[in-house]
Formats: structure tokens, sequence, C-alpha cells
């Protein structure tokens, strides 16, 4: 009996980072159908909530390791010791490289290739080629997984990856999780349930939470709008906050962000849109096939983390700061580049996409 192909896809991300990625995992899993397929993901988690786990007994990969980054450090420093361990090493043939995009990414692919090399001697490694200039910090950029699957591609090497669609085959277990806690919600009949995601683990992503509060109120007296609040520990206070600027009863929050990713996927697909900040909710919403409206800060190129689907509105400005990869802003909290985006800017996209709804029914 032969054995099976073995295959591994090395990534570095969080929350965010692992959704976005999912068509490239899907093109690398159609490429191989009958391989075994490993994802390596470098994390720093200790808990329940590794983002790679989203991804974790679904047709995509069939083994998941998570590593620290801080044992990869060790390894790649006494990589010349994995000579000695190579009996006991599994031999992958193929090894996608799949490190995120950037100005540094030169340094960082050839620094990773070397402990690649000594890892599984003789695989193929794809993907370490740069092929993109992020040197223009305001130039439109591809979204990062159409730049990591041209980079993939780009050594004209079979077989050549076709992006996959953005599924994360959800199982009816979830589903029904998901909507027992949805029922649970009590969203008052007659309004339109609103999720919302305001948090962030950048500073330079979180949109003012006063003003929050004032599209919220408006969006409640003026469209007859259900908020239910969604977000992790670091969200409560904020969260805390804008539900009782609210008042009781005109808002709610789901709890399943803080210990259940892929139910809080199921669950989002119960919501008609999604308001909140360029982070790793936002990508649970669009694979939750969820029409977002998207309040971004300008810190990196515009396109990079666009959401997948056509069906959202990006509101981001262009001051002269723009593009610069910090994660807090060096001229005031919050940033310039959310504070130009006005309350009435974000309103008129919600209406305009609640417009939509009321049309396609």
């Amino acid at each position: 009996m032969n054995k099976k192909e073995k295959i591994l896809i090395f990534y570095s991300g969080s929350l965010g980072d692992q959704l976005i990625m999912v068509p490239v995992f899907g093109a690398i899993r159609n490429a191989h159908p009958d391989s075994e397929i490993t994802l390596l993901n470098i994390h720093d988690s200790n808990n329940a909530f590794t983002p790679a786990k989203i991804i974790e007994n679904t047709d995509l990969i069939d083994h998941l390791k998570i590593w620290s980054h801080k044992k990869v450090k060790i390894l790649r420093k006494f990589r010349f010791l994995l000579f000695f361990c190579r009996p006991f090493l599994t031999r992958y043939k193929v090894i996608y490289y799949c490190g995120r995009d950037g100005a540094l990414f030169a340094k960082r692919s050839q620094r990773d290739s070397a402990f690649l090399k000594a890892y599984s001697p003789g695989a193929i490694i794809r993907g370490t080629v740069k092929i993109h200039d992020f040197e223009d910090r305001k130039k439109m950029m591809p979204r990062i997984s159409e730049i990591v699957l041209s980079r993939l591609n780009h050594d004209g090497l079979e077989p050549q990856l076709s992006e996959a669609k953005n599924e994360l085959s959800l199982t009816a277990p979830e589903k029904a999780a998901a909507a027992k806690h949805f029922a649970e919600i009590k969203i008052p009949p007659g309004t339109i349930p609103l999720a919302v995601g305001p948090g962030g683990k950048k500073s330079v992503c979180r949109y003012p939470v006063e003003k929050y509060i004032e599209i919220l109120q408006r969006l409640i007296k003026e469209n007859n709008i259900f908020p239910v609040f969604f977000g992790g520990r670091e969200d409560d206070s904020d969260i805390t906050k804008m539900s009782a600027a609210l008042g009781d009863g005109h808002s709610a929050r789901a709890d399943r962000l803080q210990c259940d990713l892929r139910t809080t996927i199921a669950l989002l697909n119960h919501f008609p849109l999604y308001l909140g900040n360029d982070t790793g909710t936002l990508h649970m919403a669009a694979a939750a096939q969820v029409t977002c409206i998207i309040i971004s800060s300008a810190h990196n190129n515009p396109g990079l983390w666009t959401p997948h689907g056509n069906m959202h509105i990006m509101l981001r400005s262009n001051p002269d700061c723009s593009g610069c990869r910090e994660k807090n802003c060096p001229i005031a909290t919050p940033p310039p580049c959310l504070l130009q985006i006005s309350v009435d800017t974000v309103l008129e996209a919600v209406r305009t996409k609640l417009n939509e709804l009321r049309e396609s029914v």
C-alpha cells in the first residue's frame, strides 16, 4: 500500500490572519486531495482560543501543530541539532511557506527557509520569493491571501494553485448550538439585529467608543436596530460602557467569542449586518457570509486585509501618515485616520446596506 504524500503548511498568524487565508489552505487541499496535510501554526497561545483551531477537524488539513515564537526561535538558533533528530522527524515532500508579506518578508523568508531545510531535508519549499513591493505605503494592494497564492505559484512548479472558496464546513452541532444561543439573546420582535464588533488587539484599530454610542443610539431610534456586541475579554469595559449608554433592553452581548470560535461564526450567520473595526471578529463575520461595514484605520496598505466577498463597505480615510504600520498611533489615541471617519459617514453606510436588505425581501 502506498504511503500518503506528506505536505506541510508553514504559517504564522492570529485569528483574522487564519480566516483570510482559508481560500489558500483550500487551494492547497484541492491541489493535494489525497495527501496528508499538516498546518504548522506559529502563534503564542495557551488556551482554547488558539486561532488555528478554527480549521482543525475540517477537510482543509489532517493535522495541526502549534508552536510558540519562542520555540521556533530556539529551533532556528540550534537547527544544526536537528541533524541528529532526523530519524524521528516527519519527511515532507512539499512545504508551502505562507509567511505574511511585508517590508521584512525577504529577511524572514531567508531565515525560515534555512530552518525548514534542516527540519525536513529534501522537501520542496514553495513561496519564499518576494514578488510584491511594499515600499509605497499608500499603494492599493491585493488581498493578503491573493498575494500569498501568487507567491506560491511564482516558481512555476506543479501543481499550480487556484484560490478556493472561503468555506469552513461548519458542523450540524455547531449550527445547532449557535441557533440555541441566538434564541437566548431574545431579539425584540420587529427590530433588525446588528452584530457589532467594537474591539481590536491594536489600539490603532479601535474606533472611539463615544462615536459608536452616537451611531447606535441613532440607529436604534431612527432605524429600529437592535445591537448585539461581539468581543473578547479585553473588550469588556468598552462593551459595558456602550450597553449602559444605550439603556436596558436596547442591546445584548454575545458571549461565544470568548469560548468557541467556530460556533461564534455560526452565530454570526444569523445576523444580516455586521458593523465593526478591522479585526478578527470582522473576518469571522465575513466567513459567516454576513455583509460587513468596516471602520478601518489606515495603518496598513489599503486592500491587504479586505474581507472575502464583494458585498462589504470598507470605510477608510487617507491622511498623510497612512501606512505607518504602527500598532499604537504615535500621533494620538484614537488615531487621526479613524477620527476622520465621521459618525454620519458610518450611518450612511449602514443605512445603504439596510435599504438593500429591505429591497431584497
